[in-house]
């Protein structure tokens, strides 16, 4: 949640794909953005983040700015008419929910982000060849004219991509980032 939000501390509007246990539904929240639509395909996940990880995601169901949607998040995002600062996709491996990582769906994240608006991509490499997972970034580079690739744990990384160049300043952007991490009670690092 907090790197994307780096890039685009002024977004008023994200779109999650991917409830999980809610810690970045959580972290996105308590950083106040005025709007977070999650989309969650599954409603068993969703009663497991909202009942058994109620106490990490500190009750995230039951935020005010928060609206989440049983149904795939791409069809979701389709419909959707109203433009986004973030769009987050965090939902499925490559192997499982392909459909997440093509051509097509990065073409309409672009559509649908506003003016400076940032796609964050989960991008695992385990069980990807380096053919499939330079395909996996080609996809998003034939798209967006500027992407980046984040490792951020051995074999996990993120894509950010936006239709503007985006310059990240690391000096103001730690601080943002601590002062990220402090509101949402996280420590460095977590």
């Amino acid at each position: 949640a907090y790197i994307p939000l780096l890039f685009n501390p002024e977004a008023e509007r994200v779109f999650l794909i991917g409830m999980g246990i809610g810690i970045t539904a959580k972290s996105i929240a308590d950083l106040d953005i005025p709007e977070l639509d999650i989309a969650e395909i599954s409603p068993e996940v969703t009663r497991v983040a909202a009942d058994a990880y109620a106490y990490v995601n500190n009750n995230i169901l039951a935020y005010e700015n928060i609206s989440i949607t049983i149904e795939d998040g791409r069809s979701l995002l389709l419909r959707s008419k109203i433009p986004y600062g973030i769009i987050i996709c965090n939902a499925a491996h490559p192997r499982i929910g392909n459909n997440l990582y093509t051509r097509e769906f990065y073409r309409l994240c672009r559509q649908k982000l506003d003016h400076g608006g940032i796609l964050c991509q989960w991008l695992p490499e385990d069980r990807l060849s380096e053919a499939e997972f330079r395909s996996l970034i080609k996809a998003c580079t034939d798209e967006f004219p500027w992407v980046s690739l984040w490792q951020i744990s051995t074999g996990q990384n993120l894509l950010l991509a936006s239709s503007q160049l985006r310059q990240f300043d690391y000096c103001s952007g730690r601080e943002r980032l601590e002062a990220m991490e402090q509101k949402s009670g996280l420590s460095p690092g977590g």
